[in-house]
């Protein structure tokens, strides 16, 4: 198997092992948030302490749609 098609098998697993409820936090290589993704029900649901914990980490209230760099 060359490389390429291993890393490709491991991005597949990885994105079949999240779930519709769960977060998704993206950090750079300086620990910077990039990217947050949330559940699919994600305004009908309560967020989890631990959730909470990261958000407040990186200074967040609660989630909006927008790009943080």
């Amino acid at each position: 198997m060359t490389h390429a098609r291993q890393i490709e098998e491991e991005d597949e697993e990885f994105m079949e092992s999240i779930a519709d409820d769960d977060y998704i936090f993206v950090m750079d290589s300086q620990g910077n948030l990039k990217s947050v993704m949330l559940p699919e029900e994600y305004t009908t649901q309560i967020t989890p302490e631990n959730v909470e914990k990261v958000m407040k980490i990186f200074g967040l209230v609660g989630f909006e749609s927008k790009t943080i760099h």
